[in-house]
């Protein structure tokens, strides 16, 4: 799961950067965020402090 959070962030920092939206990434970002939560992971870590 930790490369999936990664991954998916990956994609959406560039989906930004060439003013694309992918909503799909989101939804897919929140799954994994609750799974995470569910498992008692935490909260998926945001890059940058933000």
């Amino acid at each position: 799961m930790p490369w999936a959070e990664k991954d998916m962030n990956i994609v959406l920092r560039e989906a930004d950067l060439a003013r694309l939206s992918l909503p799909l990434c989101g939804a897919v970002k929140e799954t994994i965020k609750g799974l995470k939560i569910r498992m008692g992971l935490g909260m998926p870590e945001v890059p940058g402090g933000q």
